[in-house]
């Protein structure tokens, strides 16, 4: 049986593992231009804008080219 100082110390160092693992796994989140070429309008097709592309946590969602004003959405 483990001593309870032994057991606490086995406890803090999986904990510095797993947080030390979980920080090199941090991905960059991928820049989105909603629209493409054509920008965000009103007529634009959005279900077929989406079809083929995966959103994740960090990904951001930008209408920069043809736009009358700013419009950034970032997924958090």
């Amino acid at each position: 049986m483990l001593h309870q100082g032994s057991w606490f110390s086995s406890l803090m160092i999986l904990s510095a593992i797993f947080s030390l693992t979980s920080l090199m796994l941090k991905s960059e989140g991928a820049n989105h231009t909603v629209g493409d070429s054509s920008g965000w309008e009103l007529l634009t097709n959005y279900t077929n804008w989406t079809q083929g592309r995966e959103f994740h946590v960090g990904d951001v969602l930008g209408n920069f080219p043809n736009s009358q004003g700013f419009l950034l959405i970032a997924l958090l």
